[in-house]
């Protein structure tokens, strides 16, 4: 699959240093019924400089448009992942920083169609119904375990 993604976005698959399978499964307190946000992409990266810190990310399916999609990536000096992507109706630079193991915060900002930007923090569920980081049960713990405490890498 990722020697198809890197023909599909017209560069060299033997410039492909590795790649993954990601699929998420997602709900929003303002989704309206039967809404969802699901679905899957194969990532292919591709660097462009000798210590693999800038290149570019290619995507199957972008998640702003629902087609294939090529960013710039770039790593600053702090590890963080800066994203570059031009879409047909839109351009998106998004920022990730990985504050833990399971935490990562996330910025963006979309110019074209909406024209916004957003900051989010994310964290990694745990299957096991016990946070990793704390020990603590999960909401998707048993329905006898005491109810999960949310805690952000700002402490609140």
């Amino acid at each position: 699959r990722l020697l198809a993604i890197a023909t599909l976005h017209g560069q060299d698959p033997a410039g492909l240093v590795g790649g993954c399978w990601v699929r998420w499964s997602a709900s929003m307190a303002w989704d309206r019924a039967g809404e969802d946000h699901q679905g899957e992409s194969v990532i292919g990266l591709i660097p462009t400089d000798e210590r693999g810190r800038e290149g570019l990310l290619l995507r199957d399916l972008g998640y702003a448009e629902k087609a294939p999609a090529s960013s710039r990536f770039h790593m600053d000096e702090r590890d963080g992942l800066l994203l570059s992507t031009e879409y047909e109706t839109m351009n998106v630079w998004e920022r990730f920083a990985f504050a833990g193991p399971d935490v990562r915060l996330r910025s963006s900002t979309v110019e074209g169609l909406s024209n916004n930007a957003s900051f989010c923090i994310e964290t990694r569920c745990s299957d096991t119904g016990t946070d990793p980081g704390s020990g603590r049960p999960t909401a998707g713990a048993d329905a006898g375990s005491e109810p999960a405490t949310a805690l952000s890498p700002l402490g609140w």
